[in-house]
Parts: C-alpha cells; sequence; structure tokens
C-alpha cells in the first residue's frame, strides 16, 4: 500500500487583513504599556547608543558645509570689499 500523503486543513496562514489587525492591536498596547510604565526605557537607550554613530556619519557632510559656509564667509566679504564689489 501506498502512503498517503497528509494535507493540512489550512493550505494558507491568516489573511493580510487579520496580521495587520493584530500587528496593529500588538504595537498600540506596547504603546500604552511604556508610556504608563515606561517599560521599553532601557531598550530605547541601548538603541540610540548603537544609532548615535550612524547618526553622526549621516549628518557629517551637512555640518561640514554648514562649517565651511561660516568658515569662508569672512573671506569672501573681505575680498569683495577689496575688489570694490558691493553687497
Amino acid at each position: 500500500m501506498k502512503e498517503r500523503d497528509e494535507k493540512p486543513l489550512f493550505v494558507r496562514g491568516p489573511s493580510l487583513g487579520a496580521r495587520m489587525l493584530l500587528l496593529a492591536t500588538a504595537s498600540l498596547a506596547l504603546m500604552v504599556l511604556d508610556y504608563r510604565n515606561n517599560h521599553l526605557q532601557s531598550i530605547r537607550n541601548a538603541l540610540s547608543v548603537v544609532v548615535y554613530p550612524i547618526r553622526v556619519a549621516v549628518d557629517l557632510p551637512f555640518s561640514a558645509t554648514r562649517w565651511l559656509k561660516i568658515v569662508m564667509e569672512p573671506l569672501t566679504y573681505r575680498s569683495r570689499i577689496r575688489t570694490g564689489i558691493r553687497i
């Protein structure tokens, strides 16, 4: 005799709408619990330590550009005065 392949009763998992509802409910519950009891403060602190160097690296081009503008502004102003260009 051949062994019969057992197929599960439900081939597919829960629908996308049901998954979305479950995840939305879980996230709201976590937000309420965290707001009331500060359960996730230590996790937030640890993540901020990990993410801070990434934030600095991403912000580096913008802060360098700002710094260069501040440094170069007096130099360009002086050169305009020397050449007689009015601002």
